[in-house]
């Protein structure tokens, strides 16, 4: 449209052009109030009261703004800039397009209005699908490897595996109880919640330190099974089983972290016409799985504690 017919066009690109240098000017303004690049922060563990202006969310809306889209901003002007001279300058050949940079910026527009639409509770639901992901990787990988068929396995490592699996279940079990529970209540509940950006940033590392202990977890006992088992050391036997022990033990407090939470800031959320899962109430639910967790998880330590003798 501009190249085959430009007054018209260039005549609303230089009145247009003032008008978008001043909203953004008011957008970066507005964006250095509420997330000031230098300065005192808010304390991160009594900012409830900020309730949709929390760090937690507004990271991620300032990253964006002042990151990408300014960035795909720059681009897009660069390349009308280009066209415009292309164009005054009479060139029967214009090699220059904004069609790319135009898609880019739309994107990056999308991605910022978003981010000032999310709500803690969609947050949470991505940190929640990233370790189900991880956790869902994890267990084909374990399946893999104890159901291996085309070369032997040893048999304290498929046993050692094959200890790991109802805990990696019930792990993807909880993710996916959390992540349907997010659902549930999403259009029920406002943008934020009554956490802190200091309990929402445990909520949320806590599930991606369960999600990378479960990897780490598989990773090791993979590792053995891809070795020559006759060149490996008592010493690495030992060194695997304390690993996997320590990652066994780290898993308990983390999810610790995580039901204290759920239990006092998520629950609290669901109406109670949608409080149970097949007749049994959400919490009676997370009594029942914490057994099962426990359960596996001594299992699992008990087995990585007899992998060393009985390999040989």
């Amino acid at each position: 449209m501009l190249r085959q017919d430009p007054g018209p066009t260039l005549e609303l690109i230089l009145e247009i052009q003032p008008k978008l240098a001043q909203n953004w000017d008011q957008i970066i303004r507005t964006m250095n109030h509420i997330m000031p690049l230098e300065g005192p922060q808010p304390d991160p563990a009594i900012d409830q009261n900020l309730k949709e202006f929390k760090p937690y969310r507004l990271r991620n809306l300032a990253t964006s703004i002042r990151g990408d889209l300014k960035m795909q901003l720059q681009y897009f002007l660069s390349s009308s800039r280009l066209v415009i001279e292309e164009i005054e300058l009479t060139r029967d050949h214009r090699a220059t397009s904004i069609g790319c940079d135009s898609y880019e910026l739309d994107n990056s527009i999308d991605s910022a209005l978003e981010w000032s639409k999310v709500s803690e509770l969609d947050l949470l639901n991505g940190c929640w699908e990233g370790a189900l992901l991880q956790t869902n990787a994890g267990l084909k990988d374990l399946l893999f490897i104890v159901h291996l068929n085309y070369r032997p396995i040893s048999r304290p490592i498929a046993q050692l595996a094959k200890s790991f699996i109802p805990l990696l279940k019930l792990t993807k079990l909880f993710f996916n109880k959390l992540l349907r529970l997010g659902l549930t209540i999403k259009a029920d509940v406002q943008s934020y919640t009554e956490m802190s950006t200091a309990q929402l940033l445990l909520f949320e590392r806590s599930a991606q330190a369960i999600a990378r202990s479960i990897s780490a977890s598989v990773g090791r006992l993979i590792e053995p099974e891809v070795e020559d088992r006759a060149q490996i050391s008592q010493e690495l036997i030992h060194q695997i089983s304390q690993e996997l022990i320590h990652q066994l033990k780290s898993l308990s407090p983390l999810f610790q972290s995580v039901l204290l939470l759920l239990n006092l800031y998520i629950i609290p959320l669901v109406p109670n016409n949608k409080l149970s899962s097949a007749q049994i109430p959400f919490k009676a639910w997370l009594v029942t799985w914490y057994t099962l967790f426990f359960k596996a998880t001594n299992n699992a330590i008990n087995a990585a504690n007899s992998f060393a003798p009985n390999l040989n």
